[in-house]
């Protein structure tokens, strides 16, 4: 099963929707990711490199604080 990003997008903003109605809070990373290259963050289709790592720390660390 091949998910496009149009629908990757799409299944984000529903659960951002659904965060904001139960208080919850919802990060998304998928827009800076798709833009980033693989082969500098991802070992494999799934595992996040220690680059990706940071990154995605990048991403969550202002609030985490």
């Amino acid at each position: 099963m091949c998910v496009s990003n149009n629908e990757i997008a799409m299944f984000n903003q529903n659960l951002l929707k659904m965060a904001e109605e139960y208080a919850g809070c919802y990060l998304d990373s998928f827009d800076i990711f798709v833009n980033l290259p693989a082969s500098e963050n991802y070992i494999d289709a799934v595992h996040l490199s220690s680059l990706g790592q940071q990154n995605l720390f990048r991403i969550y660390q202002p609030v985490c604080r």
